[in-house]
Formats: C-alpha cells, structure tokens, sequence
C-alpha cells in the first residue's frame, strides 16, 4: 500500500520537531499513554464504542489524521440520523456474528491503515501507532 502525499505531509506536519507531541484525547480515547506513538487497537475501539456525538467523532477522526483520513471522509458527510445508525449498527456488530454494518459505515469502523497495520503491530508486538507512523513513513 502505497501512502499518498498529501498523508505523507500530514504525517510530517505532525511529527515536525518544533512542534508539541502528537497527543489524543483521553476524554474520546481513553488511556492513550505519552502520545501516538503509543496507541492501540483498544483505543480506537473504546473511542468508537464511547462516542456521544456527530461532533466528537469528527474531533477524534481528526486528531488521528492522516491515519483515520478515509473514515474522517466518510463522517464529514453523514449528519444525525446517520450517526445515530452506525452508533446502533456497531453494537449490533459487537453483539452478533453476523454482519448488519452497512458498507457505507465499514470504514469507520476500520480505516484501511489500520487493516494494514494491525497485522503488523501484533506480529511485531509494537502499539499500532508507531506501525501506522512507519507504514506511511516508508
């Protein structure tokens, strides 16, 4: 998978020296740690399975950018109503075997760096945010 340069310069906008570390809300992540480079697949799932609002899922979206960037898409066009349903289709997901996730949500739920990222953290026991750093980095 190929980074583009526009989440390549996100990345580095980010990551620049000058600027103060890269953190995340724990009121939307829960215990993230130091920074990104310390986040885990669970705090993207207590994220998604504790956020309240339309609003709060944008906010979170947008600090893990570029990382989310395709998920922060999606949210940006849904209004209410839509949120309201992916909130109730995910604790179906969390509750059942059988998918009822509607395709227009399933990035949200996983954004396409993580996909490729989980894999990879867990094999090399590392947090999945310093893998999706380097995954876009290289």
């Amino acid at each position: 998978m190929q980074a583009t340069l526009e989440e390549k310069t996100k990345l580095m906008q980010k990551l620049d020296e000058d600027s103060p570390p890269w953190n995340l809300s724990s009121d939307l992540f829960g215990n993230v740690g130091v920074d990104i480079n310390d986040f885990e697949t669970h705090n993207y799932t207590y994220f998604l399975d504790n956020v309240k609002s339309l609003e709060d899922l944008l906010e979170g979206l947008n600090q893990l950018s570029p990382f989310a960037d395709d998920a922060l898409k999606v949210a940006e066009s849904m209004n209410q109503q839509d949120f309201c349903e992916f909130k109730l289709t995910l604790a179906y997901e969390r509750r059942m075997e059988d998918s009822k996730m509607p395709k227009r949500y399933i990035t949200l739920a996983l954004p396409k760096w993580f996909l490729y990222s989980i894999p990879l953290a867990d094999k090399a026991i590392v947090p999945l945010g310093a893998t999706l750093i380097r995954l876009i980095e290289l």
